[in-house]
């Protein structure tokens, strides 16, 4: 599905941004740590990043073998199935 790709990058950036938030919080009550917002950002993008390498290099591998595109986590969950 032409979405698939867009979904992917939303939710890695949504749940990246959600556990940098709340580790970002957690230390707000540790002796010794600071919490920053910038922490959050620079984890966030680097969600984003991350999700963006993933989704390009599925479909570089997936054009480059001649085979349709699948969705990555169902195709991961199988493949040892099929072995």
């Amino acid at each position: 599905r032409a979405s698939a790709p867009a979904i992917a990058l939303v939710a890695s950036a949504s749940i990246g941004a959600a556990t940098s938030l709340a580790i970002e919080f957690a230390q707000r009550f540790i002796d010794g740590r600071y919490s920053t917002m910038v922490d959050v950002a620079a984890n966030s993008a680097g969600a984003i990043l991350g999700a963006a390498i993933v989704v390009t290099a599925h479909a570089s591998v997936q054009r480059l073998s001649g085979r349709r595109a699948t969705r990555p986590a169902r195709r991961l969950a199988t493949t040892h199935i099929k072995s």
